[in-house]
């Protein structure tokens, strides 16, 4: 069966649950399909499931925004296709599968909840993501446990409200960042990205740190796998503590930074399949 949602806005005060049941044993599927103006529930969006039967939420590319998301269910799936997703939680993992199916499609999951939050479980990639809370006082992220990929870009950029605040993006296992890892703040609330001192690996196509953007590298291994200036420092800070920076790309590079950057170690190590030249700006001090 599919139920469809009209045109219109749907917001629900509280939780928003799929929970089909089937007494037969051909597996019977319930797909929701979202309308035009998409769903904002106050609270939780929660697939599961019961019995035999299989459920299924699917955006049609419209927005859903909720407290939280969660799949419980090995017959539960999300799909989410080109939607934003805005989870606005403050406690616990805004979104969870402990079974099921995430579908991530080409979407944008935005991160927004004003609290001390381990941001996932059990997903292990995105297509676009985004930290942008607006904070009243200092926030710890943790990204996940898991390792996580993201199939495109990352933007860490928070703002404030009231004073001058830091969200800390902690890492809890290694990060794979396909195109562009940007670290920046918005207004008056700066991002400190911390691969924390587990060291955990963070590879990235390219790598933006702006204006009250912070990476705090530790002893960690960063790399970096594009060839349009894969590491750029403008107005925020990178502090290399006992890290490598590695670059990686099979193409010509340059250049391979801007900014004046300060490095611990660095490596150079392509697998090139051709003549490669890579060329450091001035400025860069390993």
């Amino acid at each position: 069966k599919t139920y469809t949602f009209g045109a219109g806005a749907i917001t629900v005060n509280d939780d928003f649950i799929i929970s089909p049941t089937s007494s037969f044993i051909n597996n019977n599927a319930l797909t929701v399909d979202l309308g035009a103006g998409g769903i904002s529930a106050t609270d939780r969006i929660q697939i599961i499931p019961s019995s035999t039967a299989y459920a299924e939420l699917q955006t049609n590319g419209y927005s859903v925004t909720a407290a939280s998301l969660t799949l419980s269910d090995a017959r539960a799936t999300f799909t989410a296709e080109t939607s934003t997703i805005t989870l606005t939680g403050t406690s616990s993992s805004p979104l969870t599968r402990s079974a099921g199916t995430f579908d991530e499609g080409t979407s944008t999951v935005i991160f927004n909840g004003v609290g001390t939050l381990t941001l996932s479980s059990g997903i292990t990639e995105f297509y676009d993501l985004e930290l942008s809370p607006t904070l009243t006082a200092s926030r710890t992220y943790t990204i996940s446990t898991s390792a996580v990929t993201v199939l495109d870009d990352l933007l860490c950029n928070p703002s404030g409200s009231g004073g001058v605040y830091e969200l800390q993006v902690d890492m809890a296992n290694t990060i794979d960042v396909t195109d562009l890892l940007t670290i920046k703040k918005n207004t008056s609330a700066d991002c400190e990205w911390n691969t924390t001192g587990t060291n955990y690996a963070l590879e990235a196509g390219r790598i933006e740190i702006l204006s009250g953007g912070i990476l705090t590298a530790n002893g960690s291994t960063i790399t970096l796998t594009g060839s349009s200036t894969p590491f750029t420092l403008s107005s925020g800070t990178f502090t290399a503590g006992t890290s490598t920076v590695v670059f990686n790309a099979n193409a010509d590079v340059n250049p391979m930074t801007s900014g004046a950057i300060t490095f611990n170690n660095v490596t150079v190590n392509p697998a090139i399949t051709a003549d490669r030249a890579y060329q450091f700006t001035s400025g860069s001090t390993i």
